[in-house]
């Protein structure tokens, strides 16, 4: 049995080290943390390993770990931990320091067998609830849709693909526990507004979606209104960020124009708003959103008559009307001495 009183990863156990005790059988390790022990397949007599509290690195080369636990060669305790020596190892905001160290190995395993290739994936940490956090990363690696990925998968990178389509985004079960998603450098043009409320509306936590460097030119803004509105009056909190930053917007549709620059101003920090400008093919080429006199750029267009234009061509029609009417009676009066009605009627002088 080895002991280590100070919880310090002072402890290094190698199958060397075990070489030197060739009839060792059972082995425990009590409040002993160990980053990297070697897989003790070698040691030839060994047929039981205990681990009772203490740690063990968070590290996938200890996945053998899982294996000798399911297969009844080890005992692991429930007070076992995940082990990291420094905080300035992790890469999130949630540390694995601490956590079961079952909990994680399984993790682990389940998001190695999960994930697809050429992708790359990885347990960055549990948070409060107890769930992972799953880094998938697929950067520069030829796709062209949105890529099956481990369920819980949490923070997805996508940065220079082909994908034109992220509707997979609003309807898979397996994206509904993202909480950020990166697909800056793709071809994407469109984002289905109803797909987009339903799935936002369906969630209980933030995202942030990154669409920097695509090809949107416009965006279901009238839908992204409303789910700001709808949260605001049900005291939510959990409201979705993008960065749309260098995408060619169509500064030119004034039914998109005013909503989008409200949407760009007050409601998403994560985009830089100096990077969201137009389109270099409309009225506004290059200029930013943020500073367009959209009143003026999407003032309705003035009627084609005013009401003192309506007036004047009243006043002149009356008044062809009673130049045709003198030259009618002129006519009449010359021809057949016949005076007009209405000066028949008028009472003599």
């Amino acid at each position: 049995m080895l002991k280590i009183i100070e919880k310090k990863p002072t402890l290094v156990l190698t199958s060397q080290m075990l070489s030197y005790v060739p009839s060792l059988e059972e082995l425990y390790l009590v409040d002993c943390f160990l980053m990297q022990p070697e897989k003790l397949e070698d040691v030839k007599h060994l047929r039981k390993l205990h681990i009772i509290d203490g740690g063990v690195g968070c590290d996938s080369s200890n996945l053998w770990l899982l294996d000798w636990f399911e297969s009844g060669r080890a005992s692991i305790s429930r007070n076992t931990t995940c082990y990291i020596p420094t905080v300035h190892d992790m890469a999130t905001l949630f540390s694995l320091s601490g956590r079961e160290l079952l909990m994680w190995l399984r993790y682990k395993k389940e998001t190695e067998r999960e994930c697809v290739a050429p992708c790359n994936c990885s347990v960055t940490g549990i948070k409060e609830n107890l769930d992972p956090i799953i880094h998938v990363d697929c950067q520069e690696v030829g796709l062209t849709e949105l890529p099956i990925i481990p369920h819980n998968t949490t923070r997805l990178t996508l940065d220079r693909n082909n994908i034109t389509n992220m509707s997979l985004l609003f309807t898979s079960e397996l994206y509904h526990h993202i909480d950020s998603i990166a697909l800056n450098y793709n071809r994407i043009s469109y984002m289905d507004g109803e797909l987009y409320y339903n799935y936002i509306k369906n969630r209980s936590m933030d995202i942030i979606i990154k669409l920097a460097y695509n090809g949107l030119k416009t965006m279901p803004v009238k839908i992204m209104k409303q789910v700001h509105n709808e949260a605001a009056k049900e005291g939510k909190n959990h409201l979705p960020m993008f960065d749309l930053s260098n995408n060619p917007w169509n500064c030119d549709d004034c039914s998109f124009l005013p909503d989008f620059q409200e949407l760009v101003y007050y409601q998403n920090y994560e985009m830089d708003p100096s990077n969201i400008r137009c389109a270099n093919w409309t009225s506004t080429a290059g200029q930013q959103v943020v500073k367009l006199d959209v009143n003026s750029l999407c003032a309705p267009d003035p009627p084609l008559l005013q009401p003192l234009d309506i007036l004047n061509i009243c006043m002149g029609i009356l008044l062809l009307m009673l130049i045709f009417n003198f030259l009618h009676n002129f006519v009449q009066y010359k021809r057949h001495g016949k005076l007009p009605w209405i000066i028949t009627k008028l009472p003599c002088c």
